[in-house]
């Protein structure tokens, strides 16, 4: 038990961050520490555990046996704690969480620019950090407990502890400066195919769904601008012959502008369903279960007045 006195609760979060990664840089801004003062908390780790925790490995750091055995075990008690606390009754007025959420500008346009008027007024002293990663990022994240909720398009396989709610289902456009179109409405395939194209990808080597389906029907598309952003790749089509084909909704935000015109690609696309995830264990989380109920209200109305 007097080992005990030696572990504060700050020194298990810093344990969790190196744990859960292994990169005193990375671990620290996730802490909102200085990476001298984790590397401090290491020290300190080190000594109680009389274990290297972290050892070198090329140019980067691995877990060590010891550590690698502990990751679950810290995790699991640092949720218990947490769940001693959320124990007690949610009031959002009142309430100052932090949630960290992971999507993308797309997700912000369709979620966020809804989402934050309703938790201004609600609880105005919750705080929300977005982050943007790629599709496999986010369920890492999720799994290890660094997101609270993530937003996207998850067709990939996923563990069974992890929670997953559909929002709405959304379809492809094609749009390009509407000078290149000329009078045509739209494209046949082999002209669209010639056209330059601009992907969207968080990763450069992401192949996206249309690259999918237009594989699947021998074609494939002449990529020549990659961008990590929904919001610029609007703007850039202006005085080009470039052509990006995106979610829909991305046209009812109103922020296109008027030079663009838009057109069903000319080849079936299926529609895929914008969701967002958690992990099981914060299914006790009273404070995420409010704010995933009005999530799913914000989008219950949506889709009742796109019916309409």
């Amino acid at each position: 038990m007097n080992e005990l006195r030696r572990l504060d609760l700050n020194l298990l979060l810093s344990l969790d961050a190196l744990l859960s990664d292994p990169h005193l840089t990375r671990a620290a801004e996730r802490l909102n520490k200085s990476q001298p003062a984790l590397s401090h908390d290491l020290a300190k780790l080190r000594i109680v555990f009389n274990d290297q925790l972290l050892l070198r490995q090329g140019r980067g750091l691995c877990l060590s046996p010891k550590a690698t055995q502990m990751k679950i075990a810290v995790k699991n008690i640092l949720e218990n704690i947490q769940q001693l606390i959320l124990d007690q009754e949610f009031k959002p007025e009142a309430s100052q969480r932090r949630f960290r959420l992971a999507m993308s500008d797309y997700g912000s346009s369709v979620i966020l620019t809804k989402l934050l008027p309703i938790v201004r007024q609600c609880a105005p002293h919750i705080k929300i950090e977005v982050v943007q990663l790629s599709r496999r990022m986010m369920m890492e994240q999720v799994i290890e407990g660094q997101l609270d909720l993530a937003f996207g398009v998850f067709n990939q396989a996923r563990p069974k502890y992890i929670q997953q709610k559909i929002l709405f289902k959304e379809r492809f456009i094609s749009v390009m400066d509407r000078q290149f179109l000329g009078e045509a409405a739209t494209l046949d395939l082999d002209t669209w195919l010639n056209y330059p194209h601009i992907l969207v990808a968080v990763q450069t080597f992401a192949a996206d769904e249309i690259d999918r389906v237009l594989a699947e029907i021998g074609g494939q598309r002449n990529i020549q601008l990659i961008l990590p952003h929904w919001s610029v790749a609007a703007e850039v089509l202006l005085g080009t012959d470039l052509i990006l084909t995106v979610a829909e909704k991305t046209i009812q935000t109103g922020r296109f502008p008027k030079q663009l015109t838009y057109f069903t690609p000319p080849f079936s696309i299926p529609q895929f369903d914008f969701s967002m995830i958690w992990h099981r264990n914060k299914d006790s989380d009273p404070a995420l279960q409010w704010l995933l109920g009005v999530i799913q209200t914000l989008m219950q109305s949506e889709s009742r007045m796109d019916d309409c």
